[in-house]
């Protein structure tokens, strides 16, 4: 019980079983017969474990490819959220790759393998204890897809993706971004060369008095190009999966787009980050002929190589976990109807995208 809070703290963020970490100072003891008097368990969706909750969300392949239905969690009780939650389905309904649903149940959670000093006595190849969630569903209904409005996160900060436009009257103008149904003034204005161009924005806003679906960012907000193509021989600041090949290449994933950083794998000795975390890259970006990222490099060598884009002068750090809106999911069942983020349906890249590939 010495990992309990950790683990239950770790499943908040990401539903991935977290392995055991051994004790270290400051971690609290929670006594067993304690739990459900004196303490009470929280699972990834941020509730008592046990307690009845409705999600909405849409289903996903399973990541690890381990478990059953997978499922990312875009609101609980009604309260909209962004963050990568996901989580596994205990569920006796077939349900769709793609499809939207509400579901209704509780969330359990237990440990799972061994110890890690019995691993190589007991399973050589296998996992380490680990903590897993799951939400086990009562009831199930088809929804149309789930769409979010700056309005459904007021208070809380947040990221919008749309098109930056420049609205002249007179000898005044006003900076704005049009998105699906609503407007976000920006008051700090944006560079000429952004204008006409996919651009995110995330901070917290405000609704402006009298214009219904339009809202005015707070002081804080912080806007960027999306688009990889609209970003070519500029200062960057890239979000994304740390990614390795082998010990000597390492890549940044950017929204479905493999990207090269220099002095990446050097970077993450220092920094003590792994693959699969989520990194923050500061650097120029360029494009420059590398091997195809991901191939193999024993196949005609030669011929393998092709334009990538790459970080030049990179510092990396580590970041926050991304939110949904800054991933893409993929896998095999997600079929071309599954909606993407809009900068997603034109490609990290800029490239026109139908699908997840």
């Amino acid at each position: 019980m010495k990992y309990l809070l950790v683990l239950v703290f770790a499943m908040g963020v990401d539903l991935v079983p977290v392995t055991v970490a051994w004790p270290q100072d400051g971690v609290i003891d929670v006594p067993f017969h304690e739990v459900g008097t004196r303490f009470r368990l929280l699972g990834a969706l941020g509730e008592p474990f046990g307690k009845t909750v409705t999600i909405r969300g849409v289903v996903i392949p399973d990541p690890a490819k381990e478990f059953g239905p997978t499922f990312l969690v875009r609101q609980v009780d009604g309260n909209a959220t962004q963050k990568s939650l996901i989580i596994q389905l205990k569920c006796d309904d077939e349900l769709v790759i793609g499809q939207d649903y509400e579901l209704t149940g509780h969330e359990l959670g237990g440990y799972q393998g061994v110890p890690s000093e019995r691993m190589l006595i007991v399973i050589p190849a296998g996992h380490g204890l680990s903590y897993k969630s799951e939400f086990v569903v009562d009831s199930v209904s088809k929804i149309k897809p789930i769409t979010f409005r700056p309005s459904d996160f007021l208070g809380r900060e947040c990221l919008f993706a749309g098109i930056a436009e420049r609205v002249k009257e007179g000898a005044s103008s006003e900076d704005l971004i049009r998105g699906d149904g609503w407007t976000i003034v920006y008051p700090l204005g944006f560079t000429d060369d952004a204008v006409g161009k996919l651009v995110e924005i995330r901070g917290r806003f405000r609704p402006r008095l009298g214009e219904p679906a339009t809202f005015e960012s707070l002081v804080g907000a912080r806007w960027r190009l999306v688009a990889l193509n609209d970003q070519i021989n500029r200062e960057v600041e890239l979000r994304g999966i740390a990614c390795r090949l082998n010990e000597n290449a390492w890549y940044l994933e950017y929204r479905g787009t493999s990207i090269y950083v220099e002095g990446l794998g050097n970077q993450a000795l220092g920094i003590k980050f792994k693959a699969g975390d989520s990194i923050v890259v500061r650097g120029t970006l360029t494009r420059r002929r590398f091997p195809r990222l991901g191939e193999n490099r024993n196949v005609n060598p030669e011929n393998e190589h092709r334009e990538e884009y790459v970080v030049v002068d990179a510092k990396t750090d580590r970041s926050d976990q991304l939110l949904a809106e800054e991933r893409v999911f993929r896998g095999r069942g997600i079929e071309g109807a599954f909606r993407l983020p809009l900068w997603a349906q034109k490609g990290a890249g800029g490239e026109k995208r139908s699908g997840v590939e």
